[in-house]
């Protein structure tokens, strides 16, 4: 039994050890389907954006999840958006994570401007293509 106090019935879905029979997977997936809802539900209340990290912060404000379980919290709203569950756009883009750096080039042609790596693809190109298929 955890220290908090429980506003809702919904929690943090999680599958049994093992090998789960048909059973237990109904009722992970309906306990995925409510923690969905739920997301989705405060989602509707919004006027702002917020990242997975973010939503771990409302959840826990909802009392569904433990500041303990934010790490599990994160990768199954990342598994969510994977797998069709909560939208791609549920969160809101990392700033912070954006690739910095980046050369831009104005068109596909280097015209030679590869060098030594160049030339070395160009002699070596035949193996890899012969390697990409032992793999």
């Amino acid at each position: 039994m955890t220290g908090r106090p429980q506003s809702s019935s919904v929690a943090l879905p999680r599958r049994p050890r093992g090998r789960p029979n048909g059973s237990a997977e109904a009722a992970y997936q309906a306990s995925l389907e409510e923690f969905c809802d739920r997301i989705l539900k405060i989602k509707s209340q919004l006027d702002f954006e917020v990242g997975t990290r973010g939503w771990c912060y409302l959840l826990e404000g909802e009392r569904v999840i433990d500041k303990g379980e934010f790490d599990a919290c994160e990768n199954l709203i990342t598994r969510c958006r994977k797998d069709g569950n909560l939208p791609l756009d549920i969160c809101a883009e990392d700033g912070k994570r954006a690739a910095d750096g980046i050369e831009r080039l104005d068109g596909t042609d280097v015209g030679g401007r590869g060098g030594r790596g160049d030339r070395l693809y160009r002699q070596r190109a035949p193996q890899l293509h012969a390697l990409q298929f032992l793999g």
